[in-house]
């Protein structure tokens, strides 16, 4: 943490980026939770407190971004900034951030909330005195109380589509899967109907179509180097899927939140993703339980 403030304040201007909105507890929290959402390795953090019991956090985040959030959070008594603050400093501990807190003057944190450290404050905070004994922990009692302490913090972050793991026939179903999870869902499941039913050339629909395009050894579909009872058991994940999901959906319309339907949306995607890896039967080469050249045909 000192390394990075001296690298910080030694540089041609202050490398420092600033998240969250003075005053505005809610704000403060959420922009910390996209690094954790994100997947951003937060090294350190160091809480920055006032003599009024205000507190803003400087973030140091995979070895290279300096962060800081401005001064949403506030301790001393009940109410949302304390509650706030609270739900930040177990979010940060569950990540597994070392805390650091140092007693600052208030125009060290207003110039933090006009996004304009200096050089000097960096090397004052390189510097300042860690309090100790450490009050970390006091705040989130004061702020959750001993209930509170045990809560679930993850549960709290917002559910996001993982773009990256996505298959490209279904992202425009993913775009707007949050808006019609249940039409998504849908479309979805008979979009790759579609694709099975062209590649085996068959008329079956639903978990019939699936049982026979990837189950038991005359399967028309198979997947290189892998096993029979490998081989089963992903094509009982199709069937599987189609009985426990697509069938409901065809036959009324569900209402769940957005939360409840994506584990079924990432089901169908893990689906579409083995599906582009299985190759034609006809075409597998023989077992030799080693690796072979044959290439998968993709729809």
């Amino acid at each position: 943490m000192l390394r990075r403030l001296v690298a910080a304040a030694s540089a041609d201007s202050t490398d420092v980026q600033y998240v969250g909105l003075s005053g505005i507890s809610r704000a403060c929290l959420d922009a910390v939770r996209r690094y954790v959402q994100y997947g951003d390795r937060i090294e350190s953090a160091k809480v920055l407190t006032t003599a009024s019991r205000m507190h803003a956090l400087l973030l140091f985040i995979d070895s290279s971004e300096t962060v800081a959030v401005k001064s949403g959070f506030s301790s001393g008594y009940s109410g949302e900034g304390p509650r706030t603050f609270a739900e930040t400093l177990r979010l940060l501990i569950d990540y597994g951030v070392d805390i650091e807190e140092c007693e600052v003057d208030e125009a060290v944190v207003a110039r933090v909330d006009a996004s304009a450290l200096t050089s000097k404050d960096l090397l004052l905070l390189a510097s300042s005195k860690v309090v100790r004994p450490c009050r970390i922990h006091d705040y989130i009692y004061d702020g959750l109380g001993r209930e509170g302490r045990q809560r679930e913090q993850w549960s709290s972050i917002r559910t996001v589509m993982p773009w990256s793991l996505i298959d490209q026939r279904i992202v425009d179903l993913a775009l707007r899967f949050f808006e019609e999870n249940d039409d998504s869902l849908h479309r979805g499941f008979r979009r790759l109907e579609d694709i099975v039913r062209a590649r085996i050339e068959s008329t079956g629909s639903s978990s019939q179509l699936m049982a026979q395009a990837f189950q038991g050894e005359n399967s028309r579909l198979t997947w290189e180097d892998v096993e029979p009872a490998e081989q089963s058991g992903r094509a009982q994940l199709f069937v599987g899927g189609y009985l426990a999901y697509r069938n409901r959906r065809a036959h009324r319309e569900m209402q769940q939140r957005a939360e409840d339907a994506l584990p079924e949306f990432l089901l169908l995607n893990h689906l579409y993703v083995l599906e582009s890896k299985s190759i034609d039967r006809l075409l597998a080469p023989p077992s030799t339980g080693g690796h072979t050249s044959a290439k998968s045909t993709k729809t």
